[in-house]
């Protein structure tokens, strides 16, 4: 049987970069005009990836990294550019400073969203205060016609307030963002594994499952790094327990595993 990664989804990233291009950094000028600089460059990585065009995507991250350091997403897609290019031993530093990078992006990222959330409180609460006067207002109309006239106004207030909440639950904070990402263990573990060191790689699969617990390819990988190490009990539980939670699994693992314990 190949000794091989199973399942490596590989474009998670362009999802993750995505999702944090929506928002705004909001801690000093600087570090906004570091991200304005880095993100088309990340935005061009990111297609170039999707194309396999490992070198031109290296090239933009480069820059995008340049431009700011402790862009962590930048650092994760580099060294998923020198893992499809089969070059293990660049994959390996770039997701090292990925990690590395990651704590204080996360710092970045969730001081952001504070000071989006503090601004949004201090604006719902204007509109209170708008709704509240106009309601004094509504009481001493002189004519139902300007009655009409102030509760269209604060109907549209209310909505604001409505938009404003939704957007509160919409974009709080994941609970993974308070620690490293599960996908970083995992690029990691994979990583590691091609570099045939499967006793690094074992814990950074073990840490991937454990931030996300329903991250099947990192069950997947973890059970064909038991299955090379000849850990074949082990292989069948995490393939088990990956069953138990409705999680795709190898089948060819599955029955090679089998196989070996028959």
């Amino acid at each position: 049987m190949k000794r091989s990664v199973w399942g490596w989804m590989v474009l998670g990233v362009a999802l993750a970069g995505s999702a944090f291009a929506q928002s705004t950094l909001g801690p000093g000028p600087e570090l906004a005009r570091q991200y304005r600089t880095a993100l088309p460059h990340y935005d061009k990585a990111v297609r170039a990836f999707s194309r396999k065009d490992y070198v031109s995507a290296r090239r933009e991250l480069d820059a995008a990294i340049d431009a700011m350091p402790q862009y962590s997403y930048a650092h994760l897609l580099m060294a998923k550019c020198w893992y499809m290019a089969k070059e293990y031993e660049q994959a390996l530093p770039a997701i090292e400073r990925a990690e590395s990078a990651w704590h204080e992006f996360a710092g970045i990222v969730a001081d952001s969203k504070a000071d989006q959330v503090d601004a949004r409180l201090r604006k719902r609460r204007d509109l209170q205060d708008q709704i509240a006067a106009l309601q004094d207002d509504l009481r001493r109309a002189a004519t139902p016609q300007i009655a009409q006239q102030i509760q269209t106004y604060i109907d549209q207030l209310q909505h604001q307030i409505s938009d404003i909440d939704t957007e509160r639950v919409s974009e709080a904070l994941p609970a993974e963002a308070q620690g490293l990402p599960a996908e970083y263990s995992f690029v990691h573990g994979n990583t590691l594994l091609r570099l045939g060191r499967l006793i690094d790689a074992e814990p950074q699969y073990q840490r991937a499952i454990e931030a996300n617990p329903h991250y099947g390819e990192a069950f997947n990988n973890l059970a064909s790094l038991y299955y090379q190490a000849g850990r074949y009990e082990e292989a069948r539980k995490v393939l088990q327990e990956a069953r138990g939670r409705d999680l795709p699994i190898s089948l060819e693992l599955e029955k090679a595993v089998e196989a070996q314990l028959q």
